[in-house]
């Protein structure tokens, strides 16, 4: 048996400047985004996210 499963693999970067605007409510979000099972077929182990620091290491998180 096999299962074709389509996917994304790529980079997401928010850059946020309005005046006034605190970024600790999209942090919380981007913090949870590995533990909130993202992706397709994510009972079967696929899917995932992982957060980088500006400079491209792995952050830790949790």
């Amino acid at each position: 048996m096999s299962v074709a499963v389509g996917g994304f693999r790529g980079q997401v970067r928010f850059a946020l400047d309005a005046p006034g605007f605190d970024p600790a409510g999209v942090s919380a979000l981007a913090r949870l985004a590995p533990f909130s099972g993202i992706g397709a077929y994510t009972t079967r182990g696929f899917g995932g996210a992982r957060l980088l620091r500006p400079d491209g290491q792995a952050a830790r998180v949790g």
